[in-house]
């Protein structure tokens, strides 16, 4: 389900990487796109008269937060700046809070900002992040499931799991998603003892914390809406963050 709206009171913050710089900067505006640009990639088959859809991925774009400096002479203008500089400056991206929307946040990296407005209190500047994964992250989730099991993703897009699964003996394990048929399939001499950790976004296996091959058939898959998820044998837990347009 979609998170819970509330009425807000407090003016929007800006919260960057779980920090919280509103003592710095007061967001007055942080217009960003209702659906983000899709960037569609197309394949041609020999002897169709068409092309085909081969990927669909959302396109980055430059985020303008817009607000006032928290100083009310050139002099706390001027330590604020510093500070906040110091506080949004990273050499990689990480999440930011949407202002009007605070269940949500967006993956992005401080990109620069305009210059402030000299010469008064509380100047006017926009901040400028470039937002790398358009497609929001709200709250997270997790399921187990043993055998088949339904799972009520969340989200208006795709997510990528994290499973975790202890799988009982044998000579390979197989999670899947029925709803699309695709699936992942670990060989591996199962005594009953080992752990199995996939993770669906990185495309990474790993049995015992060791880097592991998967089955060359396995697609590493999304979930998305209600789904109905089979494992082999024993139970497995899948770890997720609603994705949100």
């Amino acid at each position: 389900m979609r998170p819970e709206l509330t009425r807000r009171t407090d003016p929007p913050r800006l919260v960057v990487g779980g920090r919280d710089l509103s003592r710095f900067f007061t967001v007055t505006s942080a217009p960003r796109p209702v659906v983000p640009e899709l960037e569609i990639t197309e394949v041609s088959v020999p002897g169709a008269d068409r092309s085909y859809v081969s990927g669909v991925a959302a396109k980055a774009y430059d985020w303008p937060v817009t607000g006032y400096i928290n100083g009310w002479s050139d002099a706390d203008v001027a330590d604020v700046r510093r500070k906040l500089d110091a506080a949004l400056y990273s050499p990689t991206e990480r999440e930011v809070q949407v202002p009007d929307d605070p269940a949500l946040s967006l993956m992005a990296l401080y990109k620069g900002g305009s210059s402030p407005e000299r010469h008064r209190h509380l100047p006017m500047v926009d901040l400028i992040f470039r937002v790398t994964d358009p497609i929001a992250y709200g709250r997270s989730r997790r399921a187990e499931v043993a055998g088949t099991g339904q799972i009520m993703t969340g989200g208006t897009w795709p997510a990528r799991p994290v499973v975790t699964a202890t799988p009982p003996a044998g000579s390979s394990w197989t999670i899947m998603n029925r709803t699309t048929g695709e699936f992942v399939r670990v060989r591996a001499d199962f005594d009953g003892r080992q752990t199995v950790e996939l993770d669906m976004g990185l495309e990474r296996c790993r049995v015992n914390g060791y880097d592991h091959a998967v089955d060359v058939e396995s697609d590493f898959f999304a979930i998305s809406g209600k789904c109905e998820v089979y494992v082999s044998g024993g139970t497995a837990a899948l770890e997720w963050r609603e994705r949100w347009v």
